[in-house]
């Protein structure tokens, strides 16, 4: 038996509202570990910078990305969801990382800047 129209536009009310909660609860995520101290490790430091893109990203794109979701029948599932919404981050993520001469172990890398494919080689070698 087919939903009837009132039904299903409740369903959609609700879940957008829950998608856009799901969104907030990434940004809010993402923005704890950007605070965090990055210290002197070349892996923390780009980890805080990626996160705090990462919640950027979900700012800049709420209302898209949950067109999206909306469009991908992802129901109510959060593994499905968090799947969805990280790859779509990293999907738009331009990064290159460069080393360049792998044998020295020189730590060099990058960071990555959605959406502009900029890419920002750093040498960490003092």
């Amino acid at each position: 038996m087919p939903t009837p129209p009132a039904t299903r536009i409740d369903h959609m009310i609700t879940l957008r509202k829950f998608y856009h909660e799901c969104i907030e609860v990434k940004i809010v995520e993402c923005n704890l570990v950007g605070m965090e101290r990055s210290g002197r490790s070349l892996c923390a430091r780009y980890r805080t910078e990626l996160k705090r893109s990462e919640a950027a990203y979900y700012e800049d794109q709420r209302e898209r990305l949950v067109a999206e979701m909306l469009d991908s029948s992802l129901g109510m599932d959060l593994t499905r969801i968090n799947s969805f919404l990280t790859r779509s981050f990293f999907n738009s993520f331009s990064c290159e990382c460069l080393v360049e001469n792998p044998t020295e172990r020189k730590e060099a890398s990058c960071v990555g800047y959605h959406n502009n494919g900029k890419v920002k080689r750093e040498d960490t070698a003092d």
